[in-house]
């Protein structure tokens, strides 16, 4: 679970406050790609464990993420990192220092700083990897992208299954 600060919590679930969706390419291919590159309506994030009621071994599943954006190349195998950014100008400044002397996960950017013109504290979704992207019929120039999150590298598995695998 993340640890953000209540604050911005409050934020996050008011109406009227500006959230921006941001798709990071941090090996730095393409420039991000902010609200105004994304078909409005179309962020879909799935977080599960399992897509049965009981878990078993082998249902496990990584985080997935979907949008629609608009004049992209195929980015089909490109991992992105995607997050949500949320408008702090409303925030008094005992607030802003509040946050700033905390340790929390995400990351907050002042107006100074910001590429999006106002500041807005950035909480992330995760780090993905490209595995569609097609372009859709109807508007060539939009493409579908499914993502999910990269496969943990620390898994160890037993001599047994490194055998069954291998083969």
């Amino acid at each position: 679970m993340l640890n953000i600060p209540e604050s911005i919590k409050t934020l996050f679930k008011t109406d009227g406050v500006f959230k921006n969706f941001r798709v990071h390419f941090p090996n730095g291919e393409y420039t991000d790609l902010t609200n105004s590159d994304i078909v409005s309506e179309s962020v879909k994030f799935t977080e599960s464990i399992c897509s049965k009621d009981v878990f078993q071994f082998g249902l496990s599943e990584r985080s997935q993420i979907e949008f629609e954006c608009v004049n992209m190349p195929n980015i089909y195998g490109v991992t992105i990192e995607c997050g949500i950014e949320i408008d702090t100008s409303s925030l008094s400044a005992s607030e802003i220092a509040e946050i700033q002397s905390g340790t929390y996960d995400g990351e907050l950017v002042l107006q100074a700083d910001s590429d999006i013109g106002f500041g807005y504290y950035h909480i992330p979704y995760g780090v993905f990897v490209v595995q569609s992207c097609p372009r859709s019929h109807g508007a060539m120039y939009r493409r579908r992208v499914t993502a999910y999150g990269k496969a943990p590298q620390d898994i160890k598995l037993s001599s047994f299954l490194n055998q069954k695998y291998s083969m």
